[in-house]
């Protein structure tokens, strides 16, 4: 109507009823954007998926069949082409305007539906025109689109590239299991990801900083302690893959403490990074960092000549090696002996250079193994840069420089410009001034949030304020799929595998939706690489499988998912219980009767008693006898230390609930993890209750067996032997004979 309440294009009564039956569908759109969200999710197969479908269908059928002959007169007519009801032309522009032909009268209408090349059909979506500050705009919902941050082109590229030929064929879903020779790589790098600044953003203050005493022949023991999340991993990766030219003649290896549970795992991970690429090349054993080592800053001093003359007769244009030893102040108390084998500056070989990174110990309380052993160790050079420094800083003036480069060379904001100078300022402020925190804001921002909304760093409202734009962006549907991903790795008891995270989601393998779900909430996680093989050929690549790990970016993550949804606990319970009543361990043991469960499955074990107290003794016993039993072999360090988790978790649950004996032999299991990890001390504490136990509960009458007791004596004395304490060993021997 105009402003005179006249009618300005009277309709015809076919146009009317047209109209008038379409009410009937009004909140139709809205329904589909609430389940299936904004993007190419539509690649699925379920009952829940089917019946929606359904019900749609249904209700257009309706519709259509009411207004059939209505619509034979309907005539549109876009640029030179005519569409005539269902028949339309194959080579409309997407630019061209459509116009109603009505009663000789030619009624312009926006571009809601366009034709586009490739036979798609692009619709109008509301949400898109409204983040775009532009005219109404099409999202082609068949073959994705939309927002750049989030999942949808993404996971349909990955869709596309893998299963292009099954999509063409009208195959029914595309949700398949990933194979590991397929996606592997993609995962890896994924992951790898997830603690860079969007492919790694040169740190030129940093660089020239190693590049001064990397250029004096004389080696050198440098450190540099940064504040958390400000990029120390990034740089030392990037500074092993060859991305630094000033470093273009260094071989350089770099490890990452995080990765270490137990003293194996750092002497492996570094002898591998030094090793990196040999085993190709020569054949024969290498020199290795040994655990008993008499000498153990002789011992890497050995490694390190050994592999720099190695590296640099395969690659002359190498002659220097550089040793990175990354996030120290991760290393757990049980790998504290790391700090043994670091050298003084005096002692390196010419040409050879030691870096260690840590957190700041000024602005950050580190561990106190660490805090104490750092501060003995011997540097030649250190560099401190502190996030939030004072303004006349010049490494955190630097700092915050390449911050702002991030953002105005990474970061697009809907409106398609890069954020300006008061925009970036105000994203570094609130991330203070840390790579890890100012992903986080960047995703908001290019989502559509406004810069000045953004709410304050580590508040719970910025977590759901994340979260409530991938809502949107995913719908009700793939939404709750999503948070049960997140749920299960933010919540985890340790970090977790690719693998584990689908087996916490109820998936066997893999999926491309998975690792959707993964890119998107890189800005709330990270990544641990670790270095598991200990030997070459079959048995590392065996081990090596286990590849990079994913945790929560913030420890504050795991409350906000148990306070948003609570009811994710109970189906994560319920989803563990029946995993471990209904898989048959047997499919997994092979021709030699070795057993190789999924690390999922074990975790599930390890783990129940926190998730829920609803456990029955059949199902302890399960655990006790056939989960152990198809683990206690193994000597694969992951599994030595879930094992030892799982045997703590169930003796606490089964002495609550009263289960005494079942309480005692989760104990052996905890003791004998720890013995065979070599982790003595953690050992004993486990084997000095069981006695103490043992001893109360045969006075108590709780149990009647006495081998229980005499167990815990062979236990203990096994460690003390271990340990060269020999007269407490007999001395246990000898009450474990009586």
């Amino acid at each position: 109507k105009n402003v005179n309440q006249e009618y300005k294009y009277p309709l015809p009564d076919w146009l009317r009823h047209i109209l008038k039956k379409a009410s009937s569908l009004s909140d139709l759109a809205k329904g589909r954007n609430d389940y299936l969200g904004h993007g190419a999710m539509g690649f699925d197969d379920n009952e829940g998926y089917r019946q929606f479908s359904r019900d749609m269908m249904e209700r257009v059928s309706r519709y259509l069949n009411a207004v059939f002959q209505d619509y034979q007169k309907l005539r549109i007519r876009v640029g030179e082409k005519m569409l005539r009801g269902r028949v339309y032309p194959p080579d409309i522009s997407p630019d061209a305007q459509p116009v109603l032909l009505a009663e000789d009268r030619e009624i312009p209408l926006a571009p809601f539906i366009v034709h586009t090349r490739e036979g798609g059909v692009l619709f109008f979506d509301k949400y898109r025109a409204a983040h775009s500050g532009g005219d109404a705009l099409g999202l082609n919902y068949i073959w994705g689109g939309g927002r750049v941050p989030f999942a949808a082109p993404y996971l349909t590229e990955l869709y596309n590239r893998t299963y292009g030929n099954l999509l063409n064929a009208q195959a029914e879903s595309a949700d398949m299991p990933v194979d590991r020779g397929v996606i592997h790589q993609q995962v890896e790098e994924l992951l790898n990801q997830l603690n860079a600044a969007d492919n790694f953003i040169r740190p030129d203050y940093l660089i020239n900083w190693i590049d001064e005493w990397h250029e004096d022949a004389q080696g050198a023991v440098s450190l540099l302690t940064m504040d958390r999340g400000m990029g120390k991993t990034s740089l030392s990766y990037a500074m092993a893959e060859g991305k630094i030219s000033e470093l273009s003649d260094t071989f350089v290896a770099a490890y990452y403490c995080g990765g270490s549970q137990i003293q194996r795992d750092y002497l492996q991970g570094i002898h591998q990074a030094l090793a990196r690429g040999l085993v190709e090349k020569r054949a024969g054993e290498f020199p290795r960092l040994q655990p008993d080592a008499p000498d153990k800053r002789a011992n890497l001093l050995e490694c390190l000549t050994y592999f720099k003359a190695e590296q640099s007769f395969w690659n002359p244009a190498k002659p220097k090696l550089l040793l990175i030893i990354d996030g120290l102040d991760e290393l757990p108390v049980e790998c504290a002996g790391l700090f043994d084998y670091l050298p003084a500056p005096e002692e390196l070989p010419e040409d050879t250079y030691l870096l260690l990174t840590s957190r700041n110990p000024e602005n950050e309380p580190l561990p106190r193994h660490v805090r104490e052993r750092l501060a003995s160790v011997k540097v030649s050079h250190r560099m401190t840069v502190n996030a939030n420094a004072a303004e006349d800083d010049k490494n955190s003036e630097q700092n915050r420089a390449l911050l702002k480069t991030y953002l105005q060379t990474k970061v697009i904001l809907p409106t398609g410009e890069e954020p300006t100078d008061a925009e970036a300022d105000q994203l570094i402020s609130l991330s203070g001034s840390t790579f890890l925190n100012l992903k986080l804001y960047a995703k908001l921002a290019e989502s559509g949030v406004a810069v000045s909304d953004l709410p304050p760093l580590d508040k719970k409202p910025l977590f759901e304020r994340y979260l409530a734009e991938i809502r949107k962006y995913y719908g009700e549907k793939l939404f709750n799929e999503a948070m049960t991903m997140l749920y299960a790795i933010v919540t985890a008891k340790e970090p977790l595998t690719a693998q584990e995270i689908a087996w916490l989601c109820g998936e066997e393998h893999v999926t491309l939706k998975q690792i959707a779900f993964l890119r998107d909430f890189g800005a709330l996680l990270k990544s641990v690489r670790v270095h598991t093989g200990s030997k070459e050929g079959e048995a590392a690549e065996r081990s090596e499988t286990r590849g990079s790990l994913v945790g929560a970016a913030n420890e504050s993550y795991a409350g906000y998912m148990e306070g948003m949804f609570p009811q994710k606990k109970q189906e994560q319970a319920a989803l563990f219980t029946d995993r471990l009543l209904h898989t048959d361990t047997e499919q997994y043991r092979d021709a030699e009767g070795h057993y190789r469960l999924p690390d999922g499955l074990l975790y599930m074990a390890a783990y129940l008693p926190d998730v829920t107290e609803d456990i029955g003794e059949g199902l302890c016993l399960w655990v006790y006898l056939v989960i152990d039993n198809c683990v206690e072999n193994s000597m694969e360090p992951h599994i030595l230390m879930r094992r030892a988790k799982m045997g703590k978790a169930w003796q606490r649950f089964c002495g609550e609930k009263g289960w005494f004996g079942r309480q005692l032999g989760f104990m052996n299991i905890a003791g004998n993890s720890y013995s065979t990890m070599c982790d003595y001390q953690s050992a004993l504490a486990v084997e000095n209750e069981q006695v103490t136990l043992c001893e109360q509960y045969l006075a108590d009458g709780r149990i009647d067996d006495r081998n229980d007791l005499a167990g815990a004596c062979m236990n203990r004395a096994v460690t003390y032997d271990s340990m060269g304490e020999y007269e407490k060993a007999l001395s246990d021997y000898d009450r474990c004979i009586d």
